[in-house]
């Protein structure tokens, strides 16, 4: 979009053009950003879920039984990874899901694709 802005202004002066498409192509290009901000932090505050739930566990088994540190360590990774396997099997139905609902345009069904040298 920068680049359209970019052969507007090479064209002509920066004037009423230049500010019309500017202020048709900037609030996009601003809108995308934000969206893909709030995306990224969505993404974050699930690995920080992931990370917190296997802490929890941890904190828990040292208050409640006081094993050993590696019994405790253990008991994070386990119930670390158990809420990543969770997470990561949602998002494989979730995708599986979209994917049942949404139709390829291309490649075409029924016709493999070939690489042209």
């Amino acid at each position: 979009m920068a680049v359209a802005l970019a052969l507007v202004a090479q064209r002509s002066p920066l004037g009423e053009v230049f500010f019309a498409v500017a202020l048709t192509v900037l609030p996009a290009v601003l809108f995308l950003g934000l969206v893909t901000f709030v995306r990224v932090l969505q993404s974050s505050v699930e690995d920080i879920l992931g990370l917190l739930a296997g802490v929890t566990v941890a904190l828990a088994v040292v208050m409640c039984a006081r094993p050993p540190l590696p019994v405790t360590v253990l008991a994070g990774i386990v119930s670390g990874t158990t809420v990543l396997a969770v997470h990561l099997a949602y998002q494989v139905r979730r995708f599986a899901a979209m994917e049942a609902t949404v139709a390829a345009a291309f490649p075409t069904p029924g016709r493999r694709p070939t690489l042209v040298p």
